[in-house]
C-alpha cells in the first residue's frame, strides 16, 4: 500500500493538473492553469508512443507487423506515417474523431531528449481532463496488448482506440 501511495506521490507530482481525482473544485489557479497541458508518455517496451492533452491523443508504433498499411494520400508531401493514430475533439462538429496514418512534417509523438516521455507501465493509465468543460478528457491504459485511449464524458463522436505492434482497433 505504501508503495503505491509513492507512484500515485510521484505521478501527482510530475503531472500536476493531468489527473482527473487530483484537482477538484479548490483548486489553486496555478493548478487549473497546468490542467490540460501535453505530455509524452510511452509503453515499457517503448514501441508505442504518444503524446496527449485534453483534447487529443497522437500515438506512433515504432516496429509493427500490421498485415495492411493504409497507403500515403495524394495530398501529403511531407513524411506519410502509416502507424500514427490520433483521436481527438473536432472543434467545428464538436465529435471525437479517430485518424489512422499521419502525414507529417515533425517528430509527432516520438520521445526526444527536449521533450522525454514517461513510462506508462503495463495495467497503468493516464488521465488528461479540460476542467473548463469539466467532463471531458481522454484516459489511456497501458497492456502487454497495447495502448487503448478512450474519451472521458458523453460528447458524441466515437469512443477510442486500441494500437499495437499486431494490429488496432477503432471503436
Amino acid at each position: 500500500m505504501r508503495l503505491l501511495l509513492l507512484v500515485a506521490a510521484t505521478v501527482g507530482v510530475l503531472f500536476t493538473g493531468l489527473e482527473s481525482e487530483r484537482y477538484g473544485a479548490s483548486a489553486s489557479p496555478a493548478a487549473r492553469k497546468a490542467t490540460g497541458k501535453a505530455f509524452h508518455f510511452k509503453s515499457p517496451s517503448g514501441n508505442i508512443q504518444c503524446r496527449m492533452d485534453a483534447a487529443s491523443v497522437n500515438c506512433l508504433l515504432v516496429t509493427n507487423s500490421w498485415r495492411r498499411l493504409k497507403p500515403r494520400p495524394a495530398n501529403c508531401d511531407v513524411d506519410w506515417i502509416p502507424t500514427d493514430m490520433a483521436m481527438f475533439l473536432d472543434p467545428k462538429s464538436g465529435r471525437w474523431k479517430v485518424d489512422i496514418g499521419g502525414c507529417r512534417g515533425d517528430v509527432g509523438p516520438l520521445c526526444y531528449r527536449a521533450d522525454p516521455c514517461f513510462v506508462l507501465r503495463y495495467g497503468h493509465s493516464v488521465v488528461s481532463r479540460d476542467y473548463a468543460s469539466a467532463a471531458r478528457g481522454i484516459r489511456c491504459a497501458s497492456a502487454i496488448n497495447g495502448i487503448t485511449c478512450t474519451k472521458i464524458g458523453r460528447t458524441p463522436g466515437l469512443r477510442g482506440f486500441r494500437i499495437a505492434r499486431q494490429g488496432y482497433a477503432v471503436f
